[in-house]
């Protein structure tokens, strides 16, 4: 993830990150209203970043850097539901 940071804070476009948190936030409103469960949802906001065939190990982990950075620095997730 602060990779996935350091790349955004260097690139040419100040707005890049917000672009793709936009992005992600409309994905994820979309799979969210259609009621998949949190597994279902993290697996399709993946496809969208790897691809839906064969990928190779760098860009597997190029998509879960991303993913880890959008979970861990943008307010586009839920945070899970604590017990109560």
């Amino acid at each position: 993830a602060h990779l996935v940071a350091n790349y955004l804070e260097k690139h040419s476009d100040p707005l890049i990150g917000e672009a793709i948190a936009q992005a992600f936030r409309v994905k994820y409103q979309y799979l969210k209203e259609q009621t998949l469960p949190p597994g279902a949802i993290m697996s399709a906001l993946y496809e969208m970043v790897a691809g839906a065939v064969s990928v190779t190990a760098a860009r597997q982990v190029a998509a879960q850097a991303l993913l880890a950075y959008l979970f861990e620095s943008c307010d586009i997730f839920e945070d899970a539901a604590q017990p109560a």
